[in-house]
């Protein structure tokens, strides 16, 4: 099995945090599977050491972030 992700180690991303736009680097990024009936593949990633997301609340710039609000 290959898990592919939408960014990478050291990548910069912008999320929404503490109620502001945050510029963080992802320092790990964290792979769950589990199988109840139907294989679920959970992908976390950790910014900055401090919280640990999913790819949805990510953005590549600030623009996008903005946009998405």
């Amino acid at each position: 099995m290959t898990i592919e992700t939408k960014y990478n180690i050291g990548d910069e991303v912008w999320i929404h945090y503490n109620m502001t736009p945050e510029k963080m680097i992802i320092t790990h990024i964290n792979c769950y599977c589990r199988k109840r009936g139907t294989l679920k593949i959970e992908i976390r990633y950790v910014l900055d050491n401090v919280i640990s997301v999913n790819e949805q609340v990510l953005f590549p710039t600030k623009e996008e972030l903005l946009k998405s609000l």
